[in-house]
C-alpha cells in the first residue's frame, strides 16, 4: 500500500478536517511544469540532458538553420542575377539609414522608391522573394543566437538553469568516475565485461583469455581419484 493511499484511508482528525500535511500530499502527484520558450526547448532536449547531448543538438540546428539559409540564398542569387541594381539599392538604404539622424531624408526618399521599383520586378520573378529574404535574416539572427548560446559550458549552464527556475533542479549529477575511466585499460575491461554478458545471456561462446575476464568456472572440475572416489568413504 502507498503511502498516499494510507493516508487517505485512516480516519481523519479534528472533527473531519484533514491535517496541513495530509492536504499538500496530493501535490507531489503532479509532474514539475516545465517552462516554455527555454534554450532546451529551442533545442528539442530536455533539462537534464547530458553536455554532450547538448552538444549533439546544437550542431544538428544549425545545420538544420544554415541548410535552409542556404536554399534561400540561391533563390535570392537567381532573382538578383535577372533585377540588376537590386541588390546596390539595399545596400543603399542600409547605408542610408546607418547615418541615423544624420541622413538627408530626401535622398532616402529617393532610395526607398528606387528600392520599392525594383523589388516589384523580383516579385513577378519570384512572389516569395520578399519573404525569403526577411527569413534569411532571421536565419541569420537565429544562428548567430545559437552559437552564443549560453549552454555551451557547465558553468554558462548552471548560471542559466540557476536564472530560470526550476531548470537547476532538474539536472541530474554526473556520477560518472571520469578519473578512474581516463585509463584505457580499464575502459577496455568494463567494455569487454559488457559484450561478454550480453553475449553470455544468447548463449554464445566467448573466449576468455585468463580467469580474470570470467566468473563461470563451473566446468572448471576435475576428477581426483583420492577425494572424489565415493567408494573409499
Amino acid at each position: 500500500m502507498s503511502r498516499a493511499q494510507s493516508h487517505s484511508e485512516s480516519p481523519s482528525t479534528g472533527g473531519g478536517r484533514e491535517t496541513a500535511w495530509r492536504r499538500r500530499e496530493p501535490l507531489f502527484d503532479y509532474p514539475i511544469t516545465l517552462p516554455r520558450g527555454t534554450a532546451y526547448h529551442d533545442l528539442d532536449i530536455e533539462p537534464d540532458a547530458s553536455d554532450q547531448e547538448v552538444k549533439w543538438a546544437k550542431h544538428a540546428r544549425s545545420e538544420r538553420l544554415k541548410g535552409e539559409e542556404r536554399e534561400l540564398e540561391k533563390k535570392q542569387q537567381a532573382v538578383y542575377g535577372q533585377v540588376e541594381g537590386l541588390r546596390e539599392a539595399y545596400r543603399t538604404v542600409q547605408d542610408l539609414h546607418g547615418q541615423g539622424t544624420e541622413v538627408d531624408e530626401a535622398l532616402l526618399k529617393e532610395a526607398q522608391g528606387r528600392l520599392r521599383a525594383l523589388e516589384k520586378e523580383a516579385s513577378k520573378i519570384d512572389p516569395e522573394f520578399r519573404k525569403n529574404r526577411d527569413r534569411v535574416a532571421e536565419l541569420e539572427v537565429e544562428i548567430r543566437e545559437l552559437n552564443n548560446m549560453a549552454l555551451d559550458s557547465p558553468e554558462k549552464r548552471l548560471e542559466y538553469d540557476r536564472s530560470n527556475p526550476p531548470l537547476a533542479l532538474l539536472r541530474l549529477a554526473d556520477c560518472a568516475r571520469l578519473g578512474f575511466l581516463e585509463d584505457l585499460r580499464t575502459t577496455l575491461f568494463l567494455l569487454r565485461k559488457e559484450v561478454t554478458e550480453f553475449l553470455a545471456q544468447r548463449v554464445v561462446d566467448v573466449f576468455h583469455p585468463s580467469d580474470l575476464t570470467r566468473d563461470d568456472f563451473s566446468h572448471d572440475f576435475t576428477a581426483n581419484r583420492i577425494l572424489d572416489d565415493r567408494k573409499r568413504s
